[in-house]
């Protein structure tokens, strides 16, 4: 959709693009700016995020409000991009595995004590992943994107470079995703 909608942009007396409605619809929501070797879709001045970039804008935005919770963390997204869904930002907090072990050990310290005489079991272990956190927050795109299947690229806005991003956010060396036409991504483990 980000490509119909920048097309329609680019070249606005094009009917050839989708509907008249959906052309209206996007020259009434969205605006381009350009630079020399870019163009970029805008809503309210910020630019809209795709689907592409969504995980690391999370990752970034987390990180910089301290793992600070739903609000915070979309407080800090809405501060640089546009459309991002507030649902997926808190899918996302809720599988932050810092925030989580945060959010065990807090509930463990609010418990009330336990009476001598109840059979006391070791704390609950969760279950452990190998996939890195990427894995799940593609996941969770493409549940809410499920029209489109999600590419995965080595730039992963082709059409925006991410200053917001700083380099430490790219995935460990020792996992990558790997994408093969006509197949289904593939975690690849190297030790």
């Amino acid at each position: 959709m980000y490509q119909k909608i920048l097309m329609v942009l680019i070249q606005p007396k094009n009917t050839q693009v989708s509907t008249a409605q959906f052309r209206f619809w996007a020259k009434k929501m969205f605006t381009l700016s350009t630079t020399p070797t870019y163009h970029v879709v805008c809503h309210s001045g910020k630019p809209v995020a795709t689907k592409e970039c969504l995980y690391d804008v999370l990752v970034y935005c987390h990180r910089k409000s301290s793992h600070g919770g739903r609000d915070k963390t979309s407080a800090e997204v809405r501060q640089h991009y546009s459309w991002v869904p507030k649902e997926l930002i808190a899918r996302f907090v809720k599988h932050c595995p810092l925030c989580h072990g945060r959010r065990s050990t807090q509930r463990q310290h609010q418990q009330p004590p336990q009476q001598t005489s109840q059979l006391l079991l070791p704390p609950q272990q969760y279950p452990t992943t190998s996939a890195p956190l990427s894995a799940l927050v593609m996941t969770l795109v493409r549940i809410l994107y499920l029209l489109e299947p999600i590419q995965h690229t080595h730039s992963i806005y082709p059409s925006l470079p991410l200053p917001l991003l700083p380099l430490l956010l790219q995935p460990p060396t020792h996992l990558s995703i790997q994408t093969h036409p006509g197949s289904k991504d593939k975690l690849d483990s190297r030790p």
